[in-house]
């Protein structure tokens, strides 16, 4: 079964002039952005004045408004069409789901850029690829054993083959903050039919970025997404480059995000945005005009037994890709199958995941705010108490963290562990609920079906003579 390195194999020597950019190749960027680019690709320097990894300890940076509304003329935005060609500029229908200007208005992290995109760095993806294999072995990556550990075999394919071998990347961002529980990182890809793809890195390795991930069920912005936001703006001097923006996961939550609460220029030149199994939002920023403008050019993809992309709101529609994997291991996206040059679709997603995205909503509706981010403090404060600081020392030592992580459970406070029982005891109970729900619904249809074939004579409502067809010989006198 065929997935992004094959579709390299077979189509990375086509130009994008001959088959335009299309939604595997937003895979192959995406998955791009979990190779550690450090000291290799030019970074992104931000306010601070700092690049790369970043262990913040320097106030929050304010925000400014929201980007001005109601101007006499609507800005022309280009458009991509459904075959990956960028149409002439054109204008967005305004979204059905309500007026704009709605009452929950979201501040934009935005700011004013510091370079322009003519102004930055770049290095080649040839160079990239020779830069990193000098400095790490095949060997190294195998091991990582994190589900992003083979991206950085993706280099070699992207630099062998006409489709990205004219390909620059610049601004390479991994700012981390322990302060403020952020994890963002991200990569500009410049393409060889001149327009750029902005790539966000999905939830890394470490616990701040995982904590953060959690944080989406009680705060309506995270510090990663304004983050996201903030970098996007690096672009607005640049008045001719169309942008695609992307990403994996968590990655692709900040894609969206970022592309919504850009500053007002960047946002009219995105001309899609692709999220890949990316959570959704708080209800407050679907209501929001920012996000009813960007909605139109939302592409999102979810495997078949997706549970990351179906969590919290999305108010756009997903594909269903078919994976190689099962359960939680389709979010892998190596594991998504390709067919040409498209994703090869399943028809919905399965009924194991809609029982999943059922409990979790129950869950979530069940506690309040408060109680969300006691219970997320109390497991990531319980998690450092062991001194872990990424997942993968979790699994790789299962003994001893799980020694760890026992002894940390009984030193917990008495008050903690109360609450900590009872978040465990409602996600089991909306768990339970979810699938009664799914069971009685299955078997209302199978009845109701029954009933149907009844009405119309194809099922023998006489109990005997069903039970008697098929088995009583034939009368040899007869």
């Amino acid at each position: 079964m065929a997935n992004i390195f094959d579709y390299l194999d077979w189509r990375g020597d086509i130009p994008l002039s001959v088959d335009p950019f299309n939604e595997v190749d937003n895979l192959v960027l995406a998955e791009l952005a979990y190779v550690d680019f450090a000291g290799i690709v030019p970074p992104y320097v931000h306010a601070s004045g700092s690049a790369d990894r970043v262990e913040s300890t320097a106030k929050k940076p304010e925000a400014s408004a929201v980007s001005p509304e109601g101007s006499a003329e609507k800005p022309e935005i280009p458009v991509e069409r459904p075959d990956g060609s960028v149409s002439p500029a054109e204008t967005p229908e305004a979204s059905a789901e309500g007026p704009e200007g709605s009452a929950d208005k979201t501040e934009s992290p935005a700011e004013k850029p510091e370079s322009s995109v003519e102004s930055l760095e770049r290095i080649s993806i040839r160079d990239v690829c020779r830069r990193y294999w000098e400095k790490h072995t095949p060997e190294e990556v195998e091991k990582s054993g994190t589900l992003f550990s083979k991206a950085p075999l993706l280099l070699e394919k992207l630099c062998s083959g006409a489709r990205f071998g004219d390909m620059e990347l610049s601004g390479y961002a991994n700012i981390i903050s322990s302060q403020k529980s952020e994890q963002m990182s991200a990569v500009t890809c410049f393409l060889g039919d001149g327009t750029v793809y902005v790539a966000y890195r999905g939830t890394d390795d470490t616990m701040i970025g995982w904590k953060e991930d959690f944080s989406l069920s009680f705060l309506r912005e995270t510090a990663g997404q304004k983050s996201a936001a903030r970098y996007l703006n690096r672009f607005l001097q640049d008045r001719e480059s169309p942008l695609r923006v992307g990403g994996h996961s968590k990655g692709g939550n900040f894609a969206v995000y970022a592309s919504a609460f850009c500053l007002e220029p960047v946002r009219n030149r995105i001309i899609s945005v692709y999220t890949n199994d990316g959570p959704g939002f708080a209800p407050e920023i679907l209501r929001t005009r920012e996000f009813k403008e960007i909605l139109p050019r939302i592409r999102s993809y979810v495997p078949e037994e997706s549970v990351f992309g179906l969590l919290f709101e999305t108010g756009y529609e997903s594909g269903v890709v078919k994976s190689s994997e099962k359960g939680i291991m389709q979010h892998d996206a190596l594991s998504w199958r390709v067919l040409r040059n498209r994703f090869e679709k399943a028809e919905k997603v399965a009924e194991s995941s809609r029982i999943i995205e059922n409990a979790f909503e129950d869950w979530i509706r069940d506690m309040s705010i408060v109680e969300r981010k006691e219970v997320v403090d109390i497991i990531f404060s319980t998690l450092a108490e062991t001194g872990v600081e990424n997942l993968s020392e979790i699994t790789t030592d299962q003994f001893r963290s799980f020694t760890e992580l026992l002894r940390a459970y009984w030193d917990m406070d008495g008050e903690h562990r109360r609450r900590l029982h009872q978040a465990a005891g409602r996600l089991l109970k909306s768990g339970a609920k979810s699938l009664k729900e799914e069971l009685s619904g299955k078997v209302a249809k199978k009845l109701e079906g029954d009933q149907e074939k009844k009405t119309a004579g194809l099922v023998d409502d006489d109990p005997k003579k069903r039970a008697g067809k098929g088995t009583e010989c034939p009368d040899p006198e007869s």
